[in-house]
């Protein structure tokens, strides 16, 4: 799969940000690509599934990440991470606490199936 792009699961459109198996630089580059064209997308549209399985971060990476969030919203439904075991408290540093369209998930299968629930 490209980096950036749009899956079909039952029925509804996915728009998938792939950062499996990326240094922190990689991962960077792809969040700016996904935020960039996210931001041509029509308000509250998208369901967004992030898969950062084997990525590396840093704190670079970690605040364009943040970026990412905040940026988005407007544009964004509904998100889901997979591959990030220390994406719970990401959310926490990025006061993200209370933002509940952001769930965690070990599978993209349960992650896909909570997007278009919602």
């Amino acid at each position: 799969m490209c980096p950036f792009g749009f899956v079909s699961h039952k029925g509804k459109k996915i728009a998938v940000v792939d950062c499996s198996n990326t240094t922190a630089e990689e991962a960077i580059d792809i969040i700016r690509d996904a935020q960039q064209r996210i931001a041509f997308m029509s308000k509250n549209s998208l369901l967004v599934l992030t898969v950062g399985v084997n990525a590396h971060y840093n704190g670079e990476s970690a605040e364009v990440a943040r970026e990412f969030v905040t940026s988005n919203t407007l544009f964004v439904r509904a998100s889901a991470v997979v591959g990030l075991a220390s994406m719970n408290e990401l959310k926490d540093s990025m006061d993200l606490k209370d933002q509940s369209r952001i769930e965690v998930f070990a599978t993209q299968d349960e992650a896909m199936d909570w997007l278009v629930k919602q």
